[in-house]
């Protein structure tokens, strides 16, 4: 679902007045958002990409509440989307969430290689160095198997070879 100008507009007006900006667990910077308005919780959670939305059941003459959170880079990323629409407040709050970021394990984590603009595969590499340095460290397994499928192969052949020309010499 592509994502308009006006839902980013209308999505940070919601998160100005209900949302959080919070540090979650191990310093992960986290948005939250929670109201007792399901449709609008549900739009909100459909814009930013929210995996579940959390239903808590009232109690006495409170009402249902719901409630979604999205985290780490996901979160950093909606922070600098919306930005310029924040109050000074939010704004504030949002500078610091993302000085934080940068200064924690989480984003130095993620540049390991070198190549942020990257999406990351294993050990927080880009694919490509991911596979050079794997290439790198087992050469020697990665030439001996080579070497081992080379002479399995080329025996296979000659035995094909030898039965081929068998065929050919008892068809004469």
């Amino acid at each position: 679902m592509p994502i308009s100008t006006l839902d980013i507009a209308w999505l940070a007006g919601i998160l100005e007045g209900e949302g959080s900006f919070i540090q979650g667990k191990g310093s992960t910077p986290a948005i939250f958002l929670g109201m007792n308005d399901k449709d609008v919780v549900e739009k909100a959670a459909a814009i930013v990409g929210a995996k579940s939305i959390q239903t808590i059941q009232g109690t006495g003459n409170r009402s249902t509440h719901y409630r979604w959170q999205i985290g780490s880079t996901n979160a950093i990323q909606w922070c600098m989307t919306i930005y310029t629409l924040m109050g000074e407040r939010r704004k504030a709050r949002i500078r610091e969430l993302i000085a934080d970021y940068k200064s924690s394990r989480h984003y130095r984590k993620k540049n390991k290689c070198g190549h942020p603009d990257r999406r990351h595969f294993g050990n927080h590499q880009c694919r490509q160095c991911h596979a050079r340095n794997y290439y790198v460290a087992n050469r020697a397994k990665v030439n001996a198997d080579n070497l081992a499928r080379y002479f399995r192969d080329h025996e296979a052949n000659k035995a094909k070879q030898a039965a081929y020309r068998m065929k050919r010499k008892g068809a004469q």
